[in-house]
This record gives C-alpha cells, structure tokens and sequence, in this order.
C-alpha cells in the first residue's frame, strides 16, 4: 500500500514536505500529485520541487497509482460539489482509501470544512474539542505546525529602522460568498494610522490579494519579516499565531464581517480593532515599550498552537500518517457479506455497499421492525475484520444544506451477524 499527498499550492507543500522527505527516508512508498491539470496553478509542483528535487505529478493520472487501503494525504478538503476535486476525494473514499487532512492554517472550524476526510492532523489543540463532535473525522490528533516551528528557529536580526507589518489578504470568502460586507478601504486606513503615528509600514501582500494601485509591498519572505516587526496588523489570518508564537504585539483589524472564529476571544493576547478611527490609538498602544508585558499571549496559543520542543511537527505528522497506514494494511480481504442492522433510518439514496479490496455490492437498504437500517443480504461473516461502508446519500443537517448529495463513509468493525456496531 501507498501514501499519496494530494497539494494545492505552495503553502502545503511547505507544510508537509519534511514529513514526505521522512516516509522516503523510511522507504515508504510515496507519490505527490498536483492540480495543475484541474486548474489549480497555486505554486505546489514548483515548491515541491524547488524543495525536494522531486517532479509531481498530475492529479487526473491517480488512478494508475491508487489501490484500496492507499491513505490520500490532503490539506484542503472542501470544494463545490460535483467540482473535478470533490469528485476525485469522493472516488477515492468509494475506492476504499483512507483521507488524511492536515490543517493547512486558521478558519479550520469553519462549518464546511474537514468534512470529508477519515483523520486530522491539526496545529491547534483546540481542533479536537471543537470537531470531536462530527461524524467525521473518527480521529484528530494534534502535531503542530512544522512552518511555524521553521520560523521559530530563525535568528531574530534587529531591524536597522523599526516597522509596522501589515498582512495584506483578500478577505475570506471573497469570491464564493457575496452576502460578506468587505472593508475596500481596510489598506488605505492602515496606511493612514501609520503616517499619523509616524512609523514605517512594510506591506506582505498574499498571492491572491488585490493590487492596490500605488501600493508598494515588500519582497521580503513573511516570516522573517514577522520576527522583526514591532507589531502585525493583520485581519484573521494564521500569522496571527505566528506573530504571538514570536511575542509580536498584534492587531487584528477585520477587512469584512466574515465571523472570527477561533480568533473570537483574544484571551489577553491581541487587541481587536472594528473601527479604522481606533486604528492609530491602538497602534500608539502596541508600539509602547511596556505593551509586550501587558498583552499575554500564552493562554491562546496554548489552544491554538502545539509548540514542541523535543519532537518536532513534520515527525509527528510522519508518525500518524505511518500509523493509519498500518491501521489500513488490517483491512478485511474477504469477499463475504452480512446483515448490519446499527443504523436510524435516515435518508438513503443509492447505497453503495460494502468497500473491502475495491469490489462494492449495490443494494437497496431495508428497514427491520426496530426501524434500523438493514442491508446486505443475508451472508455470513465467520471472521472478525474491518470493513469500509460508502453511502450516497442525502445529508440533512445542517452544514450540508448548500452542498445536497455527499458521499459519507464509515468503518464497520463486525464480529458475528448478531452484533450492533
């Protein structure tokens, strides 16, 4: 069996790099694929690369390397029904693969996200309080995040003349969701605080912003910009954490009403600032020699950031991935069938049946006296295995209201036809 990491663009490949450099160390058999050809040109094949020496490869050529019991690494699940990539992750779960996500950065609360893979690999201890109660994933475990640690350990340079960093972002759901109100003059109030208070702003613009005309944004990588900052302006952003992590003052100044989630209670770490005419007051307060002693950022970072020093992120990552995959190798190789009767009657539609070695039977689900679901025939199971289940079906709760017909997959663990799981 295989491990596949499936990247969308440069930050992934930063996440998980060092960990696909130790699965090859170990000899695990490891492939990297690309979206280029589905239209993704994020800067994954380049990174990947650039950093390994290794050539990707296309994500329309996986079916020639995927088999059952392959666990797909992932750091973005979600994506429009019925899109190229929605459909290939639903293939693969209906192929009997096992998804990984690792958490590619904030906003993993979000409702639509992380809905489709088996496990997380999250940064945040946070992830497993606030998701343990889906469906799925059936397992979260906390690694941290190996580019925060990279930044970590460089070495602080005193800047020749003290500056204000400003993390310049399109706004969440800028081009999905409309209903969003977006602050167009977000830029220009930052700018404008900083001439009043009379210090040097540098700008980091993400690849996907808007150019501002006449704006002049710094070339500098944005880590290193960060440690050498006197304070971050930033909207909801996972550099809002880095920032903390290297004891920057930050101001989290929103440029829509997209909801902050794990950004809601700062905890004493940040100030928030709604209002552009706040902006300048709260700048004068970050900048004051003593505000590093009053911000306190430790008890939100010890929720939204896993720091250890012993044992790194990127080994960590490798350690769970090599665990799920010896968790797949004990898939069931029989061919058998039998009754499961452990469901509610919910609202099926086109059962797909039973995943064991990429065969699947298709049958209509009955419901028994006790209302549960009943299907598969009347076949025997004489051993005990594991045994993968893929429903297509129609979700009614809540987070699937705008998403309609998804696959859902679950893992049966079956010792005689009499036994509810």
């Amino acid at each position: 069996m295989s491990i596949h990491f499936i990247l969308h663009n440069r930050n992934h490949a930063n996440i998980t790099i060092e960990a696909i450099s130790e699965l090859l160390k170990l000899n695990f058999i490891t492939y990297i694929f690309d979206l280029e050809l589905l239209g993704i040109y994020q800067g994954a094949k380049k990174q990947v690369f650039d950093l390994l020496g290794i050539e990707t490869l296309p994500v329309t050529a996986i079916d020639q390397y995927v088999h059952c019991g392959d666990v797909i690494v992932v750091c973005c699940d979600w994506s429009p029904v019925r899109s190229p990539f929605h459909n290939l992750l639903m293939s693969l779960r209906k192929r009997g693969c096992l998804l990984v996500g690792i958490t590619e950065g904030c906003l993993w609360a979000e409702t639509s996200r992380y809905r489709i893979v088996d496990f997380i690999l999250a940064y945040a201890p946070a992830t497993q309080s606030v998701l343990n109660n889906r469906v799925l994933p059936r397992k979260i475990s906390i690694v941290g995040s190996p580019v925060i640690e990279k930044s970590l350990q460089k070495k602080t340079e005193t800047a020749i003349k003290p500056y204000v960093l400003c993390n310049y972002k399109s706004p969440y759901h800028y081009k999905s969701n409309s209903k969003f109100n977006i602050n167009n003059s977000w830029l220009k109030h930052i700018i404008n605080a900083c001439k009043e208070t009379n210090i040097e702003l540098k700008i980091s613009k993400h690849p996907h912003a808007k150019n501002v005309f006449g704006i002049e944004y710094s070339q500098e990588n944005l880590s290193k910009l960060i440690s050498n900052a006197k304070v971050l302006i930033s909207p909801v952003s996972t550099v809002v954490i880095e920032a903390l992590a290297h004891k920057i003052p930050v101001i989290l100044y929103p440029n829509s009403d997209v909801p902050f989630y794990e950004f809601s209670n700062p905890m004493g770490a940040y100030e928030i600032v709604r209002e552009h005419t706040e902006l300048a007051g709260a700048l004068t307060r970050a900048l004051s020699s003593n505000q590093k002693t009053i911000l306190k950022p430790d008890s939100f970072l010890q929720e939204q950031l896993l720091l250890d020093q012993k044992f790194p992120a990127f080994k960590k990552i490798a350690q769970e991935i090599i665990a799920i995959q010896n968790e797949a190798s004990k898939f069931s190789t029989s061919k058998t069938r039998t009754t499961f009767d452990f469901l509610p009657p919910w609202h099926f539609k086109n059962l797909t049946g039973l995943m064991e070695t990429g065969d699947s039977i298709i049958c209509n689900p009955d419901i028994d006296k006790a209302g549960h679901c009943v299907f598969g025939g009347d076949h025997k199971i004489y051993h005990s295995g594991i045994y993968r289940v893929t429903f297509d079906l129609n979700i009614v709760i809540d987070y699937a209201k705008n998403h309609g017909r998804h696959l859902f997959t679950i893992d049966i663990y079956e010792r005689s036809k009499k036994t509810r799981c």
